[in-house]
Parts: C-alpha cells; sequence; structure tokens
C-alpha cells in the first residue's frame, strides 16, 4: 500500500519505494536513473530530457525495448540511433509469430550483458520464455561497482557477525577505518555519506541510512526524501561496514502501474503512441570493492578493538539490516537494501537439512 504521501516524492525515490517494499526478505536495489532514461526515451521529442541525459554517467545500464510490431501504431525507425545515444535505449520490433527470431534476438542481448560482465547470474529459462512471448517487454540491465575514496586507509575484518532479518546472526567479511565523514542522527537512524570515486570532477557517495533496529526500515521508507535532506555534519568517527555484493532480477511491471500518470499518452509524442508494456525486468549486479594490495589485513575482533581502546571514536557500526544509495551529482544511481551477507551454498545446504 502506498502512503498519501508518496505522491509528492520524485520519480527515483518513488520508484525505488515501492520495488523495495515488495521484496522484503533479500537483498536488492534499484537504479532509478536506467528506469527513467528507458521512459524519456519514449518521449523524445523533448528537447529537455535530452540535454539532461547526453552527460555521461559512470555506471553502466542498458535499456531494450523488445516490441511486436502490432502492438504499436507509429514508430520512427531513424530515431533509434539517437535513443541509443541519449539514453542507452533500444528498441528492437519484430513479428510475434517469429519466435526464433525474438529467440536469437533475446540470446543476443543476454549475451552482451555477460560478455560486460554487467550480470553474473542469468534470467531463468522461464523468464526469458515469458520474454519471447509477450507483446512489448522492458529489459533494463545495470551493473555498478563502488570503490571508496582514500581505500589504503580502510581495515579488513574478519570475526564480526551481521544481525540479519533472513538468516540470524551470520560471521562475513567487514571493512573498517576511522576519519572525518559527514553524518546525521535521529531518533530512529544514523545516516552516513561515504566518499567514491571522482568521476568528471564530481565525487560519487555511498549513502547508508542504519536504522536504530531491523524492524524500522519500514519507518525509513515511509520519510526517505525526508531523512535523504537531513542536514549533516562533519565528525571524526570509526566506520565499520560488510562486504557488499548482491545481484539482482526484478519484475517490474507491478511496480511500473503506479506510475502511468506520469507518462500519459500527451507526453509519449511522435515515437511511439499509446504503448502498453505487458512486461519490464530490472537485472544487473552490484559489488563494493576494496581490492588493494594497500588495504590492511587484521584478525582482530573490531568489537574488542574498540570497546577497550579509550581513543577510539564513535563508531557508525552497520551490523544490521540497511538502506544504501548511490549518488553522483543530483542522480540517484542506484538505490537498494542489505538485509544480510549472501550465505555460502555449503550453509545454505545444511540450513535446509535442518527444515527437514
Amino acid at each position: 500500500m502506498i502512503e498519501n504521501n508518496d505522491n509528492i516524492l520524485e520519480f527515483p525515490l518513488r520508484l525505488s519505494k515501492i520495488c523495495l517494499l515488495s521484496i522484503r526478505d533479500d537483498n536488492t536495489f534499484i537504479s532509478p536513473i536506467a528506469i527513467e532514461a528507458a521512459f524519456h526515451a519514449l518521449s523524445f521529442n523533448n528537447k529537455r530530457l535530452k540535454n539532461n541525459f547526453n552527460k555521461k554517467i559512470p555506471f553502466d545500464f542498458h535499456n531494450y525495448f523488445i516490441l511486436n510490431q502490432d502492438s504499436i501504431q507509429i514508430f520512427h525507425e531513424n530515431l533509434n540511433e539517437e535513443t541509443i545515444k541519449y539514453f542507452n535505449t533500444e528498441f528492437q520490433i519484430h513479428n510475434l509469430n517469429d519466435i526464433e527470431q525474438r529467440k536469437f534476438l533475446l540470446n543476443q542481448i543476454i549475451k552482451h550483458f555477460t560478455d560486460q560482465s554487467l550480470i553474473s547470474i542469468l534470467p531463468s529459462q522461464k523468464i526469458l520464455e515469458q520474454i519471447i512471448v509477450e507483446p512489448m517487454t522492458l529489459l533494463s540491465c545495470c551493473s555498478f561497482v563502488f570503490r571508496p575514496f582514500k581505500i589504503e586507509h580502510w581495515k579488513q575484518l574478519w570475526s564480526l557477525k551481521f544481525h540479519s532479518n533472513i538468516h540470524l546472526s551470520i560471521e562475513t567479511e567487514f571493512y573498517y577505518t576511522k576519519g572525518f565523514f559527514h553524518v546525521a542522527f535521529h531518533d530512529t537512524f544514523h545516516k552516513i555519506e561515504i566518499p567514491g570515486q571522482v568521476f568528471n570532477g564530481i565525487q560519487m557517495k555511498l549513502i547508508i541510512l542504519l536504522p536504530q533496529c531491523s524492524s524500522d526500515l519500514t519507518h525509513l521508507y515511509a520519510n526517505i526524501k525526508e531523512y535523504l535532506t537531513l542536514p549533516v555534519s562533519s565528525a571524526y568517527i570509526a566506520v565499520c561496514i560488510p562486504n557488499i555484493s548482491m545481484d539482482i532480477h526484478i519484475n517490474l511491471i507491478e511496480s511500473l502501474k503506479f506510475f502511468n500518470d506520469l507518462y500519459n499518452k500527451n507526453h509519449l509524442g511522435e515515437l511511439n503512441q499509446e504503448i502498453h508494456l505487458s512486461a519490464a525486468h530490472s537485472i544487473g549486479h552490484f559489488a563494493l570493492d576494496m581490492s588493494t594490495d594497500k588495504i590492511k589485513q587484521s584478525s582482530s575482533n573490531c568489537l574488542h578493538s574498540i570497546d577497550l581502546s579509550p581513543t577510539t571514536p564513535w563508531v557508525f557500526f552497520a551490523n544490521r539490516p540497511f538502506l544504501f544509495l548511490i549518488t553522483y551529482d543530483d542522480y540517484y544511481l542506484l538505490i537498494g537494501q542489505m538485509l544480510g551477507p549472501k550465505i555460502r551454498q555449503e550453509t545454505k545446504k545444511f540450513s535446509s537439512k535442518i527444515k527437514r
């Protein structure tokens, strides 16, 4: 259910909020800017939108509209090259009856994703077969690796536990550092901005919203716009964050139904008229990259060193479920949730034996 105040949120936050709330039991993320670019490709006649998306953005995303010829009334083929240039979005049009040709097209798209290391897990055969027979499908793929600025200042820790809603508490890899960070404090959560790579003179940020307890995640979703704009101050603190790596496959079609009013046929211009998506999928991969020869290895327990050292500052310890965002200038590149570290396969097998 969407709250009444949801209609005042911008498109990226609204879409992300709905998608994440629909996935309560898994790590996931969405790239709102990639989905927004796909919608803007449908209204290509808007020059202001073209100028906004003609800037280089520091992450890989690709959008494909796989269309049946009978599902649209008008399509200008000469604009396809320009939609790729401005919005990284391509329109592939084939007759719905030509199943083999559509299957070949889809295999080529998936091969491109894997060759470029944009995804590491393939969509299921069931999903691929569904895409082939749908009148119109949006397939959106995004991949991003975040590297903290001055990565050599981080220390690797191994003996800490992440308190997950899904698998209770399990040990995982953490990274620890001390320094000046932009932070904000609230009664129900803490916020931190971790600086990342610099691209075209603009620094990316990893923003983490860490609730006081796991049950407050829903509260964060309900007030995400207000909390993201909460004023920050610079403070000398310690930061301990888990290793993050996740693959996603999200069925977007239900979430996108809430945005029909934003992109009605009056905004679609002459590119396509009365387009109706029958399916929409987002796939991709996100990882926190700490790989460097300079990173410090440590076998010490973070809690032990923090609790017993009188010189250690206050610690931002992300050892429970949290929301995270990757920002670049005014863009939300990714918005996601980290509910727990990925469990090794042997752990999963052991858990399944217990349930029997």
